[in-house]
């Protein structure tokens, strides 16, 4: 009589053997890719297929690392553009006049004019060497010209000038400037025609001006 338990022994055994050692080992893959899971895959590298996320979780944050240091020395090695240096230098000694002036450039040159202004108004120019306060002024133009604030403090010095010398044909002539860059098209063109009604000559001039 034939032994059923040797038969599936002989037969049958080894087979499934290696069919639970192969299950055995899909466990294991299984069970460390749940675990790399929980501490903080990043989600692109959960969207790709298993055998590509396996090869990209190997190589991801050691490539991370990496990129972060060469950035780091770069920024060390690479030079500093000017108004990373005038920043830095403002910032090291903001009460040193030329640093402060190379600020308030860049500040008007960005449209931040409310801070260009107040960094103008903590110097007295009354206090400073003739050379500094040409340099002042030249800021201070600068920022009245570009500024929404200072242009109408223009508008209002050339009108209360022009209404004490009325035949001053380039005192209208920058008062149309003005009102053009503040954006009253209206007011400048009546401006042009009086400066027209003084000096027809100037007709190519205020073509010129009104295209800027």
């Amino acid at each position: 009589m034939i032994n059923l338990i040797d038969l599936i022994k002989n037969s049958h055994w080894p087979r499934l053997e290696k069919i639970i050692d192969s299950r055995q080992k899909k466990l294991k893959q299984k069970t460390k890719s749940l675990l790399f899971w929980k501490t903080g895959c990043p989600v692109w590298l959960k969207q790709l297929p298993h055998n590509y996320r396996t090869i990209a979780a190997k190589i991801t944050w050691p490539l991370i690392i990496t990129i972060f240091w060469i950035i780091f020395i770069i920024n060390l090695i690479w030079p500093a553009s000017k108004p990373e240096k005038t920043k830095t230098a403002f910032l090291n000694q903001p009460e040193v006049f030329s640093n402060r002036m190379a600020m308030v450039e860049i500040l008007i040159a960005n449209n931040d004019f409310d801070q260009a202004k107040k960094e103008l108004l903590k110097i007295n120019p009354g206090f400073l060497s003739e050379p500094e306060r040409v340099i002042w002024q030249k800021n201070y133009l600068s920022w009245t010209q570009n500024s929404p604030e200072g242009q109408k403090k223009l508008i209002a010095s050339w009108q209360k000038f022009l209404e004490q010398y009325p035949d001053y044909k380039i005192g209208w002539l920058y008062l149309g400037y003005y009102q053009l860059l503040s954006g009253e098209r209206k007011a400048a063109d009546i401006s042009f025609q009086k400066a027209r009604s003084i000096d027809p000559g100037l007709e190519k001039i205020i073509e010129k001006i009104s295209t800027l």
